[in-house]
Order: structure tokens, then C-alpha cells, then sequence
């Protein structure tokens, strides 16, 4: 992955190779060595393979590597390019479900809450990510900072990219909480879920009712948008998707107070 030059972060090379190095100083001549990663995995659409003595030495093999989760929704149209779009939509998705919805599969493997909310009513639509995504919600609670706020990544990688505070990521990348468990509730009646993660949700709402205006509207925006949006716009609309939200949870387990 090549990005623009010192843009990423203390240490990162500006050219990310993903290369593998096979050391065959000890294998007997005419013997055969089989060489599979253990620790690591590559997104890559195309390899490379340098100093094999010669083209017929080699057989090699690519596995597809993800979370097991089951598929269920087929696709066929007589366009051809929508069958292309449809797989191209699966793989991409594939590609990044390795134990977290990640932002892609070669460089930064992160489970960005941004991300996830862009794209789960696909995956919801196209696989059974249940358990997968009631995982993504524990992930993103055992992160939560003191204050009430979520961290723009679950595992916490330390990005605070337009946060709202003490560690908190942009108000777009928490509201992943709130909504995908509604979406959990609406796609397969899920309250387990809810109930597990009800106090934290609530004192996620808490933290937005206290946040600053200008924090709620200085974070990201309508993130990678091909037009732009401004930005206090999509955070005063990130803040209605949270409650609605809200509501529909609170609807589900019978607060009608609340809700």
C-alpha cells in the first residue's frame, strides 16, 4: 500500500510490502519444504514469488481466511455485471472478517466502529452475523472510556481522529453501538444483546447529551463522501441516528418510558 509521504504515523513506512521470506540454507537438495504462514494473513490481489530455481519447482495454493460465518442470501441476475458487482461486494466483506469487521485486510487490520456502520446491513443481509456482530458490540463496551464515550476503534488502537474527548473517537464511529444493536433486534429479535449492553449504551447517551456542540460537530464528516458534506450537518445527524436508536431499544425490552 503506498501513501502520501509521512502520513502514517511514527515509524510507518511509506510503502507497505506484505512479504513473506522462506530461508532454505538447511533443505537437503531434492527435498520438498511446504511453507503456510502461522502467525499471519495477506489481502493482496496479485503475489509475486522471487528465487525458485526454477518455474516447475513450485506449487502453490491460496486458502480464503474469515470468521465463519454462514452464508444466506444467493444472488443471480441476467446482467453479468451485476453478478461481478454482487461477488466483488462478498469478497471485500470476506476479506475483512477475521475475528473483527476490520477497514481492509493488507495494512491497518483495525476494527474501525466507522466502517462497521457504513457496511452491516450488507453483511446482515448476506450472512448470519449474529454472534459475529453481538462480539463487535463486547468489543467496542470492554473499550469504553471512563466518561461514557467509545473509542474510534474496538480493539482500542489509540486513534482519536475528530474525538469527542479523554480518548473517544468521532461521534460517527460510537454510534456503530446503538445501531447495530437495533439492527441485531430488527434482523434477529435479539434482546440477549441489549440486555448485556443496556448500561453502557445508556451511559454512551448520557455522554452525548453532555458533549460540547462543537465536538459533536467537529468530527469526521461524511467520511470518504465523493461530495462533500459539512461536517456539523452529519454530526447533528449522527446524533439523531443514536437516539432513534435508543428508542428502538428501549422499545424492545419493554421501557416505554424511556423510549
Amino acid at each position: 500500500q503506498i501513501k502520501s509521504k509521512g502520513t502514517g504515523g511514527p515509524g510507518a513506512p511509506d510503502v507497505a510490502e506484505q512479504r513473506d521470506v522462506l530461508v532454505t540454507g538447511t533443505v537437503q537438495p531434492g527435498s520438498s519444504v511446504v511453507f503456510e504462514p502461522q502467525f499471519t494473513w495477506h489481502g493482496f490481489r496479485y503475489a509475486q514469488l522471487e528465487g525458485l530455481p526454477c518455474a516447475n519447482s513450485l506449487r502453490s495454493q491460496g486458502w480464503t481466511l474469515r470468521t465463519a460465518v454462514r452464508a444466506t442470501a444467493t444472488f443471480e441476475a441476467s446482467e453479468g455485471l451485476l453478478n461481478k458487482i454482487w461477488r466483488m461486494c462478498l469478497r471485500s466483506h470476506e476479506s475483512n472478517m477475521m475475528s473483527v469487521q476490520s477497514d481492509c485486510p493488507h495494512r491497518e487490520r483495525f476494527g474501525y466502529g466507522g466502517d462497521l456502520l457504513g457496511t452491516a446491513e450488507t453483511a446482515l443481509h448476506a450472512w448470519d452475523v449474529s454472534r459475529f456482530y453481538a462480539k463487535r458490540i463486547v468489543d467496542f463496551v470492554d473499550a469504553q472510556r471512563p466518561d461514557g464515550g467509545f473509542t474510534e476503534t474496538a480493539p482500542n488502537a489509540g486513534m482519536v481522529d475528530g474525538g469527542l474527548g479523554d480518548g473517544s473517537g468521532p461521534i460517527g464511529w460510537g454510534s456503530v453501538v446503538p445501531q447495530l444493536q437495533a439492527w441485531l433486534h430488527r434482523y434477529y429479535n435479539d434482546t440477549a444483546t441489549l440486555r448485556a449492553n443496556y448500561e453502557a449504551t445508556a451511559r454512551w447517551i448520557a455522554f452525548l447529551q453532555n458533549a460540547p456542540k462543537e465536538r459533536i460537530e467537529g468530527g469526521l464528516g461524511d467520511w470518504m463522501a465523493t461530495e462533500k458534506v459539512p461536517v456539523p450537518l452529519t454530526g447533528r445527524a449522527f446524533m439523531v441516528m443514536n437516539f432513534r436508536a435508543w428508542a428502538d431499544i428501549n422499545r424492545a425490552l419493554g421501557k416505554l418510558d424511556i423510549a
